[in-house]
């Protein structure tokens, strides 16, 4: 089920003092699950009905959050999150965990075929706010 050609993908990601309240707008991950250590301040919030929670991750936890894949396999649903900041540099790492691309989601839809539309509609919406 896990893509083992091309493996997981490890984001590190800084964000500078410089950017301040919502700096990573609100979505879900396309994977099957993205797998969060401790950042090195507080920012992450994932939302409820239309509530949105801190994610405490203390140092020697990790969380899992499901992605839109695992959501199409019935599995779990995917957590809609976001990053917000005080103005503080904050540091994180991310480590998204991919399904084959052969992956069968449903008839005709292979979770290949799923992320290319996914990434698609995702670099539109970029090129719409450039």
């Amino acid at each position: 089920m896990v893509d083992q050609d091309e493996g997981p993908v490890l984001r590190l990601t800084w964000y500078p003092e410089s950017y301040v309240e919502e700096i990573n707008q609100s979505h879900c991950d396309i994977d099957l699950f993205t797998i969060l250590p401790a950042a090195t301040r507080p920012g992450l919030e994932w939302r409820r009905g239309s509530d949105w929670s801190t994610v405490q991750i203390d140092a020697n936890e990790v969380v899992v959050m499901p992605g839109e894949i695992l959501q199409e396999l019935g599995a779990a649903e995917a957590v809609t999150h976001r990053v917000v900041s005080t103005g503080e540099d904050r540091i994180s790492c991310s480590l998204f965990v991919n399904a084959k691309p052969s992956l069968l989601i449903r008839e005709n839809v292979l979770a290949g075929d799923l992320m290319g539309e996914r990434l698609r509609a995702v670099q539109r919406l970029g090129n719409n706010n450039a």
